[in-house]
Protein backbone atom coordinates (compact mmCIF):
# COMPACT_ATOMS: atom_id res chain seq x y z
CA UNK A 1 0.00 0.00 0.00
CA UNK A 2 1.47 3.32 -0.84
CA UNK A 3 2.35 6.47 1.79
CA UNK A 4 -0.48 8.62 0.42
CA UNK A 5 -2.84 5.45 0.61
CA UNK A 6 -1.75 4.73 4.48
CA UNK A 7 -2.15 8.42 5.24
CA UNK A 8 -5.63 8.59 3.68
CA UNK A 9 -7.08 5.74 5.54
CA UNK A 10 -5.06 7.08 8.78
CA UNK A 11 -6.78 10.37 8.31
CA UNK A 12 -10.36 9.03 8.01
CA UNK A 13 -10.15 7.21 11.10
CA UNK A 14 -8.57 10.59 12.65
CA UNK A 15 -11.62 12.84 11.23
CA UNK A 16 -13.80 10.34 12.78
CA UNK A 17 -12.30 9.21 16.39
CA UNK A 18 -14.48 12.78 17.61
CA UNK A 19 -17.52 11.17 16.29
CA UNK A 20 -17.01 7.51 17.59
CA UNK A 21 -16.16 8.96 21.42
CA UNK A 22 -19.49 10.07 21.23
CA UNK A 23 -21.31 7.36 20.72
CA UNK A 24 -19.76 5.60 22.92
CA UNK A 25 -19.14 7.81 25.85
CA UNK A 26 -21.83 10.93 24.47
CA UNK A 27 -20.85 14.77 25.58
CA UNK A 28 -23.03 17.78 26.14
CA UNK A 29 -22.42 19.12 22.81
CA UNK A 30 -25.82 19.64 20.72
CA UNK A 31 -24.16 18.80 17.04
CA UNK A 32 -21.53 16.92 16.06
CA UNK A 33 -19.82 18.61 12.40
CA UNK A 34 -17.59 17.02 10.15
CA UNK A 35 -16.86 18.19 5.88
CA UNK A 36 -19.64 16.39 5.28
CA UNK A 37 -22.68 18.30 6.78
CA UNK A 38 -24.25 18.48 10.61
CA UNK A 39 -25.97 16.39 12.06
CA UNK A 40 -27.92 15.95 15.60
CA UNK A 41 -25.86 14.06 17.79
CA UNK A 42 -29.49 12.08 19.26
CA UNK A 43 -29.62 9.94 16.23
CA UNK A 44 -26.92 8.28 17.15
CA UNK A 45 -27.39 5.34 19.98
CA UNK A 46 -25.39 4.48 22.70
CA UNK A 47 -23.59 1.81 24.22
CA UNK A 48 -24.63 2.38 27.88
CA UNK A 49 -22.34 1.51 30.57
CA UNK A 50 -23.09 -1.68 31.75
CA UNK A 51 -24.47 -1.66 35.76
CA UNK A 52 -23.26 -4.17 38.79
CA UNK A 53 -25.87 -6.50 39.78
CA UNK A 54 -26.13 -9.12 42.66
CA UNK A 55 -25.11 -12.29 41.98
CA UNK A 56 -28.61 -13.57 42.37
CA UNK A 57 -29.76 -11.17 40.08
CA UNK A 58 -27.55 -12.80 37.41
CA UNK A 59 -28.71 -16.20 37.74
CA UNK A 60 -32.43 -14.99 37.68
CA UNK A 61 -31.94 -12.98 34.41
CA UNK A 62 -30.38 -16.42 32.92
CA UNK A 63 -33.16 -18.57 34.00
CA UNK A 64 -35.61 -16.26 32.51
CA UNK A 65 -33.80 -16.13 29.34
CA UNK A 66 -33.08 -20.35 29.52
CA UNK A 67 -37.22 -20.22 30.34
CA UNK A 68 -38.26 -18.47 27.39
CA UNK A 69 -36.09 -20.54 24.79
CA UNK A 70 -36.85 -23.86 26.27
CA UNK A 71 -40.64 -23.78 26.58
CA UNK A 72 -41.43 -19.76 25.21
CA UNK A 73 -42.56 -18.63 28.63
CA UNK A 74 -42.39 -14.58 27.68
CA UNK A 75 -42.21 -13.03 31.18
CA UNK A 76 -39.63 -10.21 30.18
CA UNK A 77 -41.92 -7.96 28.79
CA UNK A 78 -41.29 -9.01 25.04
CA UNK A 79 -44.22 -8.64 22.30
CA UNK A 80 -46.95 -10.78 23.24
CA UNK A 81 -46.87 -14.46 20.85
CA UNK A 82 -43.50 -14.20 20.28
CA UNK A 83 -41.70 -17.97 20.24
CA UNK A 84 -38.16 -18.44 20.33
CA UNK A 85 -36.69 -20.17 17.41
CA UNK A 86 -35.88 -23.41 18.69
CA UNK A 87 -39.49 -24.32 18.56
CA UNK A 88 -39.43 -23.46 15.42
CA UNK A 89 -39.94 -26.95 14.07
CA UNK A 90 -43.14 -27.83 16.37
CA UNK A 91 -45.18 -24.48 14.14
CA UNK A 92 -45.52 -26.66 10.78
CA UNK A 93 -48.02 -24.71 8.32
CA UNK A 94 -51.01 -26.97 10.52
CA UNK A 95 -50.44 -24.40 13.26
CA UNK A 96 -48.92 -21.10 11.46
CA UNK A 97 -51.56 -18.21 10.97
CA UNK A 98 -54.61 -19.67 11.93
CA UNK A 99 -57.11 -19.58 14.67
CA UNK A 100 -57.93 -23.46 13.99
CA UNK A 101 -59.52 -25.67 15.28
CA UNK A 102 -62.26 -24.33 16.40
CA UNK A 103 -64.67 -25.94 18.89
CA UNK A 104 -68.54 -24.81 18.05
CA UNK A 105 -71.55 -25.88 19.93
CA UNK A 106 -74.61 -28.16 19.26
CA UNK A 107 -78.30 -27.97 20.53
CA UNK A 108 -77.02 -29.26 24.02
CA UNK A 109 -75.61 -26.20 24.79
CA UNK A 110 -77.01 -24.19 27.52
CA UNK A 111 -74.17 -22.17 28.22
CA UNK A 112 -74.81 -18.33 28.04
CA UNK A 113 -70.97 -17.75 26.48
CA UNK A 114 -69.75 -17.86 23.10
CA UNK A 115 -70.56 -20.74 21.07
CA UNK A 116 -67.77 -20.61 18.55
CA UNK A 117 -63.73 -20.37 20.26
CA UNK A 118 -60.59 -21.18 19.04
CA UNK A 119 -59.27 -24.08 20.89
CA UNK A 120 -56.39 -21.44 22.20
CA UNK A 121 -59.48 -18.93 23.05
CA UNK A 122 -61.11 -22.00 24.94
CA UNK A 123 -58.21 -23.74 26.84
CA UNK A 124 -57.11 -20.25 27.69
CA UNK A 125 -60.69 -19.49 29.30
CA UNK A 126 -60.99 -22.90 30.95
CA UNK A 127 -57.40 -22.52 32.58
CA UNK A 128 -58.37 -19.26 33.81
CA UNK A 129 -61.22 -20.75 35.28
CA UNK A 130 -59.71 -23.54 36.80
CA UNK A 131 -56.47 -21.29 37.94
CA UNK A 132 -57.07 -17.64 37.96
CA UNK A 133 -53.62 -17.00 39.53
CA UNK A 134 -50.81 -16.56 37.35
CA UNK A 135 -48.90 -19.89 38.37
CA UNK A 136 -52.03 -21.40 39.34
CA UNK A 137 -51.73 -24.49 36.56
CA UNK A 138 -48.92 -22.52 35.09
CA UNK A 139 -47.55 -26.39 32.94
CA UNK A 140 -50.70 -26.45 31.02
CA UNK A 141 -51.00 -23.11 30.77
CA UNK A 142 -47.20 -23.02 29.16
CA UNK A 143 -48.43 -26.14 27.12
CA UNK A 144 -51.24 -24.63 25.07
CA UNK A 145 -49.12 -24.35 22.02
CA UNK A 146 -48.22 -28.04 22.37
CA UNK A 147 -51.53 -28.85 23.30
CA UNK A 148 -52.90 -27.00 19.84
CA UNK A 149 -50.28 -28.90 17.35
CA UNK A 150 -51.12 -31.83 19.28
CA UNK A 151 -55.22 -31.23 17.96
CA UNK A 152 -53.67 -30.42 14.41
CA UNK A 153 -52.46 -33.75 14.20
CA UNK A 154 -55.54 -35.43 15.30
CA UNK A 155 -57.51 -33.72 12.70
CA UNK A 156 -54.81 -34.15 10.11
CA UNK A 157 -57.93 -35.86 7.74
CA UNK A 158 -59.62 -32.33 8.03
CA UNK A 159 -62.97 -34.13 8.90
CA UNK A 160 -64.68 -32.50 12.29
CA UNK A 161 -64.83 -34.73 15.49
CA UNK A 162 -66.61 -34.70 18.83
CA UNK A 163 -65.56 -32.64 21.08
CA UNK A 164 -65.20 -34.47 24.20
CA UNK A 165 -63.73 -37.89 23.16
CA UNK A 166 -61.01 -36.07 20.67
CA UNK A 167 -60.15 -33.30 23.35
CA UNK A 168 -59.47 -36.34 26.04
CA UNK A 169 -57.25 -37.74 23.28
CA UNK A 170 -55.48 -34.60 22.53
CA UNK A 171 -54.31 -33.99 26.67
CA UNK A 172 -53.76 -37.43 27.41
CA UNK A 173 -50.89 -37.52 24.31
CA UNK A 174 -49.95 -34.37 26.18
CA UNK A 175 -49.35 -36.17 29.51
CA UNK A 176 -47.64 -38.63 27.32
CA UNK A 177 -45.05 -36.21 25.95
CA UNK A 178 -44.53 -34.06 29.25
CA UNK A 179 -43.90 -37.07 31.61
CA UNK A 180 -44.12 -34.60 34.49
CA UNK A 181 -41.94 -35.99 37.29
CA UNK A 182 -40.48 -34.98 40.55
CA UNK A 183 -42.35 -32.44 42.85
CA UNK A 184 -45.26 -31.06 40.55
CA UNK A 185 -46.28 -34.61 39.52
CA UNK A 186 -49.77 -34.06 42.13
CA UNK A 187 -50.40 -30.37 40.92
CA UNK A 188 -50.29 -31.37 37.22
CA UNK A 189 -52.36 -34.53 37.32
CA UNK A 190 -54.49 -32.46 39.59
CA UNK A 191 -54.88 -29.56 36.99
CA UNK A 192 -55.28 -31.85 34.36
CA UNK A 193 -58.48 -34.03 36.29
CA UNK A 194 -59.94 -29.98 37.03
CA UNK A 195 -59.48 -29.32 33.13
CA UNK A 196 -60.95 -32.01 32.01
CA UNK A 197 -63.98 -31.75 34.26
CA UNK A 198 -64.86 -28.21 33.00
CA UNK A 199 -64.87 -28.86 29.52
CA UNK A 200 -67.97 -29.35 28.19
CA UNK A 201 -69.33 -32.90 27.02
CA UNK A 202 -71.27 -31.22 23.52
CA UNK A 203 -70.33 -29.56 20.55
CA UNK A 204 -67.66 -30.38 17.85
CA UNK A 205 -63.22 -29.72 17.42
CA UNK A 206 -63.55 -28.20 13.62
CA UNK A 207 -59.85 -28.39 11.66
CA UNK A 208 -59.36 -25.72 9.01
CA UNK A 209 -61.15 -27.08 5.33
CA UNK A 210 -62.06 -25.60 2.40
CA UNK A 211 -65.66 -26.66 3.94
CA UNK A 212 -64.82 -25.16 7.34
CA UNK A 213 -66.85 -21.61 7.01
CA UNK A 214 -69.58 -23.65 5.78
CA UNK A 215 -69.51 -25.91 8.91
CA UNK A 216 -68.91 -22.97 11.09
CA UNK A 217 -72.57 -22.16 9.47
CA UNK A 218 -74.02 -25.06 9.91
CA UNK A 219 -72.97 -25.03 13.78
CA UNK A 220 -74.68 -21.64 14.20
CA UNK A 221 -77.72 -22.62 12.78
CA UNK A 222 -78.03 -25.78 15.55
CA UNK A 223 -77.00 -24.03 18.31
CA UNK A 224 -78.68 -20.79 18.35
CA UNK A 225 -82.04 -22.45 16.49
CA UNK A 226 -81.91 -25.70 19.47
CA UNK A 227 -81.46 -23.14 22.31
CA UNK A 228 -84.64 -20.82 21.59
CA UNK A 229 -86.54 -23.36 20.01
CA UNK A 230 -86.45 -25.69 23.01
CA UNK A 231 -88.03 -22.33 24.84
CA UNK A 232 -90.80 -22.10 22.55
CA UNK A 233 -91.73 -25.71 22.65
CA UNK A 234 -91.97 -25.60 26.69
CA UNK A 235 -93.90 -22.31 25.87
CA UNK A 236 -96.25 -23.69 23.94
CA UNK A 237 -97.17 -26.98 25.53
CA UNK A 238 -97.66 -24.98 28.65
CA UNK A 239 -100.03 -23.13 26.84
CA UNK A 240 -101.71 -25.55 25.34
CA UNK A 241 -101.80 -26.94 28.87
CA UNK A 242 -103.57 -23.99 30.35
CA UNK A 243 -106.27 -23.49 27.44
CA UNK A 244 -107.12 -26.60 27.50
CA UNK A 245 -107.92 -26.37 31.07
CA UNK A 246 -110.03 -23.20 30.55
CA UNK A 247 -112.10 -25.42 28.30
CA UNK A 248 -112.54 -28.22 30.76
CA UNK A 249 -113.85 -26.14 33.35
CA UNK A 250 -116.25 -24.14 30.73
CA UNK A 251 -117.69 -27.54 29.65
CA UNK A 252 -118.44 -28.85 33.12
CA UNK A 253 -120.63 -25.06 33.16
CA UNK A 254 -122.51 -26.27 31.02
CA UNK A 255 -125.95 -27.98 31.17
CA UNK A 256 -124.20 -31.60 30.07
CA UNK A 257 -122.36 -32.15 32.67
CA UNK A 258 -125.35 -33.24 34.36
CA UNK A 259 -126.27 -35.64 31.50
CA UNK A 260 -126.31 -39.17 33.35
CA UNK A 261 -123.61 -40.90 30.14
CA UNK A 262 -121.53 -37.89 30.74
CA UNK A 263 -121.39 -38.92 34.00
CA UNK A 264 -120.97 -42.35 33.75
CA UNK A 265 -117.48 -41.69 31.09
CA UNK A 266 -116.33 -39.85 34.04
CA UNK A 267 -117.15 -41.95 36.80
CA UNK A 268 -117.14 -45.10 35.29
CA UNK A 269 -114.69 -46.68 37.88
CA UNK A 270 -117.81 -47.02 40.60
CA UNK A 271 -120.37 -47.56 38.40
CA UNK A 272 -121.77 -50.68 40.39
CA UNK A 273 -121.94 -48.81 43.42
CA UNK A 274 -123.74 -45.48 42.10
CA UNK A 275 -127.07 -44.45 40.28
CA UNK A 276 -126.12 -41.83 37.56
CA UNK A 277 -129.40 -40.83 36.47
CA UNK A 278 -130.44 -40.05 40.17
CA UNK A 279 -127.02 -38.41 40.48
CA UNK A 280 -127.76 -36.29 37.65
CA UNK A 281 -130.77 -34.87 39.00
CA UNK A 282 -129.62 -33.73 42.11
CA UNK A 283 -126.44 -31.86 40.94
CA UNK A 284 -126.80 -27.97 41.46
CA UNK A 285 -127.05 -25.83 38.10
CA UNK A 286 -123.73 -24.16 37.07
CA UNK A 287 -122.54 -21.48 39.35
CA UNK A 288 -120.47 -19.37 37.27
CA UNK A 289 -120.96 -16.97 34.19
CA UNK A 290 -119.79 -18.34 30.76
CA UNK A 291 -117.61 -17.73 28.26
CA UNK A 292 -119.57 -17.70 25.09
CA UNK A 293 -119.70 -19.20 22.45
CA UNK A 294 -117.69 -16.84 19.94
CA UNK A 295 -114.89 -17.55 22.95
CA UNK A 296 -115.22 -20.64 23.54
CA UNK A 297 -114.96 -21.52 19.44
CA UNK A 298 -111.43 -18.99 19.24
CA UNK A 299 -109.39 -20.45 21.70
CA UNK A 300 -110.65 -24.30 20.43
CA UNK A 301 -109.15 -22.72 17.12
CA UNK A 302 -105.85 -21.70 18.79
CA UNK A 303 -105.37 -25.17 20.96
CA UNK A 304 -106.10 -26.23 16.99
CA UNK A 305 -103.63 -24.47 14.92
CA UNK A 306 -100.31 -25.34 18.49
CA UNK A 307 -101.19 -28.84 17.74
CA UNK A 308 -100.74 -28.61 14.45
CA UNK A 309 -98.07 -26.46 14.91
CA UNK A 310 -95.53 -29.44 16.21
CA UNK A 311 -94.57 -30.33 12.43
CA UNK A 312 -93.02 -27.16 11.79
CA UNK A 313 -91.47 -27.17 14.49
CA UNK A 314 -88.95 -29.29 13.76
CA UNK A 315 -87.70 -27.62 10.77
CA UNK A 316 -83.93 -26.76 11.21
CA UNK A 317 -83.30 -24.83 8.01
CA UNK A 318 -83.22 -24.55 4.23
CA UNK A 319 -80.57 -24.10 2.13
CA UNK A 320 -80.68 -23.82 -1.89
CA UNK A 321 -77.13 -25.01 -3.58
CA UNK A 322 -76.44 -23.62 -7.04
CA UNK A 323 -76.12 -27.18 -9.47
CA UNK A 324 -72.78 -26.00 -10.42
CA UNK A 325 -71.62 -25.83 -6.78
CA UNK A 326 -73.51 -28.92 -5.57
CA UNK A 327 -72.25 -31.21 -8.17
CA UNK A 328 -68.28 -30.56 -6.91
CA UNK A 329 -67.30 -33.77 -5.58
CA UNK A 330 -65.10 -31.63 -2.55
CA UNK A 331 -68.06 -31.42 -0.75
CA UNK A 332 -70.98 -33.45 0.17
CA UNK A 333 -73.57 -31.05 0.65
CA UNK A 334 -76.28 -33.11 2.59
CA UNK A 335 -74.08 -34.13 5.04
CA UNK A 336 -72.49 -30.48 5.59
CA UNK A 337 -76.12 -29.44 6.58
CA UNK A 338 -77.13 -32.64 7.89
CA UNK A 339 -80.12 -30.72 9.98
CA UNK A 340 -81.29 -28.98 7.09
CA UNK A 341 -83.85 -29.27 4.19
CA UNK A 342 -80.70 -28.42 1.07
CA UNK A 343 -82.68 -28.38 -2.21
CA UNK A 344 -80.39 -27.80 -5.81
CA UNK A 345 -81.53 -24.62 -8.02
CA UNK A 346 -81.19 -23.99 -11.88
CA UNK A 347 -78.66 -21.39 -12.95
CA UNK A 348 -80.23 -17.88 -12.57
CA UNK A 349 -83.28 -19.62 -10.24
CA UNK A 350 -81.55 -19.11 -6.77
CA UNK A 351 -83.25 -15.82 -5.73
CA UNK A 352 -86.62 -16.80 -7.10
CA UNK A 353 -85.92 -20.18 -5.43
CA UNK A 354 -85.65 -18.78 -2.01
CA UNK A 355 -87.61 -15.96 -2.06
CA UNK A 356 -91.03 -18.12 -3.50
CA UNK A 357 -89.69 -21.06 -0.17
CA UNK A 358 -90.08 -18.26 2.14
CA UNK A 359 -93.65 -17.36 1.47
CA UNK A 360 -94.58 -20.84 1.12
CA UNK A 361 -92.94 -21.30 4.67
CA UNK A 362 -93.32 -18.60 6.73
CA UNK A 363 -97.58 -18.78 6.50
CA UNK A 364 -97.17 -21.76 8.80
CA UNK A 365 -95.09 -19.68 11.26
CA UNK A 366 -97.13 -16.85 10.86
CA UNK A 367 -100.14 -18.93 11.81
CA UNK A 368 -98.21 -20.44 14.81
CA UNK A 369 -97.24 -16.99 16.36
CA UNK A 370 -100.98 -15.66 15.66
CA UNK A 371 -102.32 -18.44 17.62
CA UNK A 372 -99.93 -18.01 20.52
CA UNK A 373 -100.48 -14.69 20.70
CA UNK A 374 -103.80 -14.87 20.56
CA UNK A 375 -103.36 -17.67 23.07
CA UNK A 376 -101.56 -15.52 25.88
CA UNK A 377 -104.46 -12.98 25.73
CA UNK A 378 -107.26 -15.52 26.05
CA UNK A 379 -105.53 -16.66 29.27
CA UNK A 380 -105.19 -13.32 30.58
CA UNK A 381 -108.93 -12.97 29.79
CA UNK A 382 -107.34 -9.38 27.80
CA UNK A 383 -108.60 -10.31 24.31
CA UNK A 384 -111.07 -8.03 22.83
CA UNK A 385 -112.56 -8.97 19.62
CA UNK A 386 -112.87 -5.19 18.64
CA UNK A 387 -109.30 -4.13 18.70
CA UNK A 388 -107.57 -7.69 17.71
CA UNK A 389 -109.41 -9.17 14.93
CA UNK A 390 -108.50 -6.49 13.12
CA UNK A 391 -104.88 -6.74 14.31
CA UNK A 392 -104.85 -10.35 13.72
CA UNK A 393 -106.50 -10.59 10.41
CA UNK A 394 -103.28 -8.04 9.02
CA UNK A 395 -100.71 -10.03 11.20
CA UNK A 396 -97.95 -11.08 8.96
CA UNK A 397 -94.12 -11.93 9.67
CA UNK A 398 -92.85 -7.95 8.95
CA UNK A 399 -94.80 -8.19 12.55
CA UNK A 400 -92.82 -10.76 13.92
CA UNK A 401 -91.10 -9.74 17.51
CA UNK A 402 -87.56 -10.48 17.09
CA UNK A 403 -87.87 -13.67 19.47
CA UNK A 404 -90.29 -14.64 17.10
CA UNK A 405 -88.05 -13.90 13.91
CA UNK A 406 -85.07 -16.13 15.85
CA UNK A 407 -87.23 -19.16 15.74
CA UNK A 408 -87.80 -19.26 12.29
CA UNK A 409 -85.78 -21.61 10.43
CA UNK A 410 -83.53 -20.00 8.60
CA UNK A 411 -83.15 -19.65 4.75
CA UNK A 412 -80.12 -19.46 2.83
CA UNK A 413 -78.81 -19.31 -0.28
CA UNK A 414 -75.36 -20.95 -0.95
CA UNK A 415 -74.41 -19.25 -5.08
CA UNK A 416 -71.88 -18.83 -7.43
CA UNK A 417 -70.09 -15.51 -6.72
CA UNK A 418 -69.96 -14.41 -10.19
CA UNK A 419 -73.27 -15.91 -11.37
CA UNK A 420 -74.63 -13.70 -8.39
CA UNK A 421 -73.63 -10.64 -9.30
CA UNK A 422 -73.92 -11.51 -13.33
CA UNK A 423 -76.89 -13.74 -14.10
CA UNK A 424 -78.80 -12.61 -10.99
CA UNK A 425 -78.13 -9.21 -10.06
CA UNK A 426 -81.40 -7.79 -10.84
CA UNK A 427 -83.06 -10.35 -8.94
CA UNK A 428 -80.63 -9.63 -6.12
CA UNK A 429 -81.47 -6.27 -5.70
CA UNK A 430 -85.23 -7.21 -5.63
CA UNK A 431 -84.79 -9.84 -3.13
CA UNK A 432 -82.75 -7.20 -1.42
CA UNK A 433 -84.85 -4.69 -1.44
CA UNK A 434 -88.26 -6.72 -0.32
CA UNK A 435 -86.38 -6.86 3.22
CA UNK A 436 -86.92 -10.99 2.67
CA UNK A 437 -84.85 -11.99 6.13
CA UNK A 438 -82.07 -14.74 4.34
CA UNK A 439 -78.34 -14.99 4.43
CA UNK A 440 -76.63 -15.27 1.26
CA UNK A 441 -73.45 -17.23 1.44
CA UNK A 442 -71.10 -16.31 -2.05
CA UNK A 443 -68.51 -18.92 -2.70
CA UNK A 444 -65.62 -18.67 -4.89
CA UNK A 445 -64.72 -21.43 -7.52
CA UNK A 446 -61.31 -21.81 -8.16
CA UNK A 447 -59.88 -24.02 -11.06
CA UNK A 448 -56.42 -25.52 -10.28
CA UNK A 449 -54.47 -28.20 -11.86
CA UNK A 450 -53.45 -31.80 -9.89
CA UNK A 451 -50.56 -33.02 -11.32
CA UNK A 452 -50.35 -37.37 -11.25
CA UNK A 453 -47.65 -38.87 -10.30
CA UNK A 454 -47.56 -40.49 -14.12
CA UNK A 455 -47.59 -36.80 -15.62
CA UNK A 456 -50.86 -36.69 -16.54
CA UNK A 457 -53.15 -33.32 -15.13
CA UNK A 458 -56.30 -33.23 -14.51
CA UNK A 459 -58.49 -30.09 -13.99
CA UNK A 460 -59.83 -29.69 -10.51
CA UNK A 461 -62.60 -27.38 -9.22
CA UNK A 462 -62.31 -26.38 -5.31
CA UNK A 463 -64.55 -24.24 -3.47
CA UNK A 464 -63.84 -21.45 -0.62
CA UNK A 465 -65.34 -18.59 1.43
CA UNK A 466 -64.11 -15.71 3.18
CA UNK A 467 -63.43 -17.40 6.74
CA UNK A 468 -62.79 -14.66 8.35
Amino acid sequence: MSTKEKSTFSHFFKEDAETVQDIIKGTNRQQIADKVGVANKEIFPKIKSSKEVSEDDFKAQWKTIRSFFRNGNNISKLPNNLSPVIMAPLYTNNVIGTDFPVWVADENYEGENEACLSLEEFLTNCLNEIGPAENDAHILKENIARILHIANEKLADKQPQLFQPVIHQILDELEKQLDVSGDEVHSFNSDLKNLKNVLPDNGALLPYSNNTSLQILEAAMVATLGKSRKALKHDISQLKCRLKDLLRVEREKGPERKNPEKLKDSLGFIDTQMNFDELSSILPGAGSETMGEERVQRISKVVKDLEESEIILEQQGFVFVDELLFSNKNTDWKNLFGTAEVEVYKKGEGCESISSNFSQHITNWTKLFVAKRIGDLEFENSYQADVHDEYFEHFNWQSFATEELSNCPPFILVCDDIQLFDTEFNKLSTLLSSNIPIKIVAVKRDDFIDYKQNGSTKKVANLHTQTE
